[in-house]
């Protein structure tokens, strides 16, 4: 039974000294800092910062198509507080146009972020498919290369079956 105790003390220790090492830095970007000012978090402002998030992680047409549609919900929801602006008077009115005035210039930042983020994905793609295209013509250099070797090894065979055979005649004309 005292046999036990020492490994797993030690491994107690491991595992505790394992916990404080600080975790190691991630391959991707950190993510931009939040551009909305304060008073405009919303179910539709946090679905829109996290559908260009997913985007520009993975742009995909379903991502794309999702962030469309992220900032239309929040395209309604500042009409609609625009809405009820219109039909309120004094403080609240003042209040709810703040508030629409954050959510449009927050709506702005977000849709030039997604514009970037689709310039990026663009970039990469048209980068990919020259790099597509390099990779095909150095291979079909390649295969023209070893073609030409292929040619020039054959004719250097034949000179040199050529010269044997008249080598060869030549010793038989000699003796």
């Amino acid at each position: 039974m005292k046999a036990i105790y020492p490994p797993l003390t030690i491994a107690g220790l491991l595992l505790f000294a394992g916990c404080d090492s600080k975790p190691k830095d991630s391959a991707e970007p950190p993510r931009e800092p939040a551009t909305a000012t304060p008073g405009t978090k919303t179910y539709e402002t946090v679905h829109v910062e996290r559908a260009i998030d997913a985007y520009i992680k993975y742009p995909s047409p379903g991502n794309e198509a999702e962030v469309e549609r992220a900032l239309a919900e929040l395209s309604t929801e500042i009409a609609a507080i625009q809405n009820q602006a219109a039909k309120a008077s004094g403080a609240q009115r003042e209040e709810l146009e703040a508030t629409a005035g954050r959510l449009i210039e927050f709506q702005e930042q977000q849709a030039l972020r997604f514009a970037r983020a689709k310039a990026d994905a663009k970039k990469k793609e048209t980068l990919s498919e020259k790099a597509r295209d390099a990779g095909e013509k150095a291979k079909d250099a390649a295969r023209e290369a070893g073609g030409v070797v292929r040619e020039a090894l054959k004719e250097a065979a034949e000179a040199a079956e050529e010269a044997a055979r008249r080598a060869k005649e030549k010793l038989e004309k000699d003796e």
